[in-house]
């Protein structure tokens, strides 16, 4: 493992038990406590974090580019292996380690790791929506690098619709950011700038 590598793990790690010590149930408490009245607008947006859409659609492409174009046959098979494989990590993660939700702490005060749990209450980290947003999103960057700017920042505020809805601590988009997109950074360099 590379001296680079490691440190950005160290990085990761540093910043997601800061934000778990010091941010992440203050901010949790201020979205529960304000009502922004733009709720409809915000669960709009967070429905671009669900991977289904872009999984469905970049599999199509595969399939149907898979003897007409390598170009376009590879860069669906990038998408959906990104979306695809840091979803995968994620939700074994989530499984694992089993964090519970922020309306566990705003109800009833329950707040960390329960360990080993499959329910909706104790999945909250990393976050799926932003693990899929940041995978889908960095992917394009990756692919269109002019667009690179606009495309993370959308990506960032699909990921932090997660945060305003109570739905997840900053800690856990940030980790699912984290993952999505370093999986898709390492997959481009695999599958599209240098494909065996």
């Amino acid at each position: 493992m590379g001296k680079k590598i490691i440190i950005l793990l160290i990085l990761i790690i540093s910043s997601i038990i800061y934000l778990y010590n010091f941010l992440d149930r203050d901010i949790a408490i201020y979205f529960n406590n304000n009502n922004f009245n733009i709720n409809e607008i915000v669960i709009f947006i967070t429905r671009f974090g669900d991977s289904k859409y872009y999984l469905i659609a970049s599999a199509l492409m595969a399939i149907i580019f898979f003897k007409k174009s390598k170009k376009l046959y590879r860069i669906g098979l990038y998408i959906f292996s990104s979306i695809a494989i840091s979803g995968i990590l994620a939700n074994i993660i989530k499984v694992a380690v089993a964090r519970y939700r922020p309306p566990m702490f705003i109800e009833s005060k329950l707040y960390g790791f329960k360990g080993f749990d499959f329910g909706f209450y104790v999945n909250s980290f990393p976050s799926g929506h932003a693990t899929t947003a940041f995978a889908f999103f960095i992917s394009l960057a990756l692919l269109f690098p002019r667009l690179r700017v606009v495309l993370i920042f959308f990506a960032t505020i699909v990921a932090f619709s997660r945060v305003w809805l109570g739905v997840h601590y900053l800690s856990d988009i940030f980790a699912g950011a984290t993952l999505g997109g370093l999986t898709s950074y390492y997959l481009y360099r695999y599958i599209i700038k240098d494909p065996s």
